[in-house]
């Protein structure tokens, strides 16, 4: 975390392990009548998002979790829900590790609909990896 201040840095580690901002302000030293406010700016700085993308991909990467493992978890996963039918929660849990190490990113159209990237080209919808197209 290179040049961000000390209390930057504070926030970013705590936003990283609770997830909440209003809390991660609390322990980075804010006051807590301000906490709330001072936590939403800070979201907002392209330092910090930046220090919270590394830090994520660090810990990512500390617990084993890379996009090749999480592909691989998917796909067997997925096998599993189609066999049992009630795999839901497990793939979500693999969804959102994928995320934490970027292996795809959502932007929304403004429509109500969400555009899913998948950064791997080797992902194959359809299990046996054929396509209506």
């Amino acid at each position: 975390m290179n040049g961000i201040s000390f209390r930057r840095a504070r926030f970013v580690r705590a936003y990283v392990e609770t997830g909440n901002a209003t809390e991660a302000a609390r322990r980075a030293g804010y006051s807590a009548r301000t906490a709330k406010q001072q936590g939403s700016r800070l979201l907002t700085k392209v330092d910090v998002q930046q220090a919270i993308a590394e830090e994520m991909q660090a810990l990512a990467a500390a617990q084993g979790d890379t996009p090749g493992g999480v592909l691989s978890e998917l796909r067997d996963l997925g096998a599993g829900a189609v066999a049992a039918q009630q795999d839901g929660p497990a793939v979500r849990a693999a969804e959102l590790r994928g995320r934490a190490v970027g292996l795809w990113a959502e932007a929304s159209t403004g429509t109500g609909r969400v555009i899913v990237n998948i950064f791997d080209s080797r992902v194959t919808f359809g299990g046996d990896g054929d396509s209506d197209q």
